[in-house]
């Protein structure tokens, strides 16, 4: 009996240790991958913490990767997510966010790709938001690539989880309210200037003017055509990136 108490105790303690956490077992150790040296070590640590940041407050994967396109090599000129993925052993299935900064020519550009559940959890008015947002845009394409890198993280994170951005109910809301508020000032106003008493102006007009119409005709000088080209936009900042694309691609910039 004794020895049967101490194998259940023991057991009971393997299951348990085996049900803790390992740290380092979920979120890998790599998760910055600067390919095109675009990041010095310091710049590295802080993306780093910025995407471990982001890892630890969902359960989505988070992961960066640079690339550099040169006229002088054979450097390929995109460098997709799914290279990323194929590169790293991963799979599209698993739930995955991948953020790629491009160096082309001394411009950055960069591109979002979702996988796995975070394609549907980050809807693409999200996606928008976050890469047009002043933290991301203006950082990373003022080669400030630490703070814009993080701060697309950040967001991300918080869009998997929740949302981020105003929403189309607080739009729409808001839009009927100040409709609303003005159709009643324009109401009362027609209705006030109704109830104005105005003053009749009796004028003789038969006795003291008079109208004969002696002839008629119309005279035809000339027409122009003007033509105006109105050049149209996708609504995005920086007419978005030519260096993405394939499955999970949802924007650049």
């Amino acid at each position: 009996m004794k020895r049967y108490v101490c194998f259940l105790g023991a057991l009971l303690l393997l299951l348990s240790l085996l049900c803790l956490p390992v740290a380092g077992e979920t979120i890998p150790d790599e998760v910055v991958f600067d390919r095109a040296e675009l990041l010095n070590d310091a710049e590295i640590c802080a993306v780093k913490e910025a995407v471990f940041d982001a890892w630890e407050a969902s359960d989505c994967a988070f992961y960066v990767a640079t690339h550099k396109v040169s006229a002088y090599s054979a450097t390929r000129y995109k460098y997709t997510g799914e290279d990323f993925l194929r590169e790293h052993g991963l799979s599209s299935k698993h739930d995955i966010v991948v953020l790629i900064v491009t160096l082309d020519q001394g411009v950055y550009y960069y591109d979002y790709y979702t996988y796995g559940k975070a394609y549907s959890r980050i809807s693409q008015k999200e996606v928008d938001y976050i890469l047009d947002h002043d933290d991301v845009y203006d950082n990373i394409k003022g080669g400030n690539l630490p703070v814009g890198i993080s701060s697309a993280m950040s967001l991300s994170a918080k869009a998997y989880e929740g949302r981020v951005g105003v929403s189309y109910v607080i739009i729409v809301t808001v839009s009927l309210i100040i409709a609303l508020i003005i159709g009643i000032i324009a109401c009362v106003s027609v209705n006030a200037s109704y109830k104005m008493k105005k003053k009749s102006v009796d004028y003789p007009l038969d006795k003291f003017a008079k109208l004969n119409l002696t002839g008629q005709s119309d005279v035809f000088t000339g027409s122009f055509v003007t033509k105006r080209v109105i050049q149209t936009n996708s609504g995005s900042r920086g007419g978005g990136s030519s260096h993405g694309g394939g499955g999970g691609h949802r924007g650049g910039r």
